[in-house]
């Protein structure tokens, strides 16, 4: 009888360590699966490494959210020209027997040179040009049609300075005109009713180039009004300069 409840006391405790092992090896594996869900749901920044949240300072934009803008140089505005002799409007130039606007008969060349270089004139035909008279012009047609302005040089100074329709302006081209309105599109008439005194002549024996001659003082510059040349009884040039007539060829 004792030896078999010995016996039984044997057979009982291999089976409480049996249930012992196995209540062991269960609490490990929910140890372990507890574990590996952990890591896996694991916030940010629990492993150590700082959040782009923790690693730059509140407030600072990322750069690429918030790019910085691309800017324009600001351009310094070009200076306005100045001077009264810069980009005038000839239409405002007053015809005289000492010359049109700033070109004036006995003007030294090279100042005359010097202001047409300053109104954006062409002056390429200043100097020497192997027998004809050196000139300068605006290079381009004073008004919307063909009116064409010349100045001229003498012996060393301005000896003509001429205003002439070719035939292609209108009559309301806006151009230079005398104290009394006269101006080319005038009529001979109204040139002779201004100038009483005037004398009348042509440049050609033939009757061509037919003018009027305005000269009030008796001396210095004389104006010169050609007509007919365009539409009969119409002044079709203006010109101003020391003789008896206006010039014909400056070759």
């Amino acid at each position: 009888m004792t030896h078999r409840r010995g016996g039984d006391d044997e057979e009982g405790k291999t089976m409480k360590d049996i249930r012992t092992r196995h209540l062991s090896a269960a609490l490990g594996t929910a140890i372990l699966l507890v574990a590996v869900a952990g890591c896996a749901t694991a916030p940010p920044g629990a492993s150590g490494t700082p959040t782009p949240s923790e690693s730059a300072p509140v407030g600072t934009p990322s750069p690429s959210i918030h790019p910085t803008p691309h800017t324009t140089p600001t351009q310094e505005p070009e200076p306005e020209p100045s001077g009264p002799a810069l980009n005038p409007d000839v239409a405002t130039w007053l015809i005289t027997e000492q010359g049109i606007g700033p070109f004036e008969i006995g003007m030294a060349w090279d100042d005359a040179v010097a202001v047409a270089e300053q109104l954006g004139w062409d002056t390429s035909s200043a100097g020497d040009q192997g027998g004809c008279a050196p000139s300068v012009s605006p290079g381009y047609a004073v008004g919307a049609g063909g009116l064409q302005l010349h100045v001229w040089k003498g012996e060393s100074d301005v000896d003509d300075v001429t205003l002439v329709n070719t035939g292609n302006a209108a009559s309301d081209t806006p151009r230079p005109k005398t104290e009394d309105g006269l101006s080319v599109f005038s009529t001979v008439d109204e040139v002779r009713s201004a100038h009483p005194g005037a004398a009348e002549d042509s440049v050609l024996p033939d009757g061509g180039r037919a003018f009027v001659t305005a000269n009030e003082d008796g001396e210095g510059g004389r104006l010169h009004f050609t007509h007919g040349e365009v539409e009969p009884g119409v002044v079709d040039g203006v010109s101003v300069n020391l003789i008896a007539q206006p010039s014909y060829e400056h070759c």
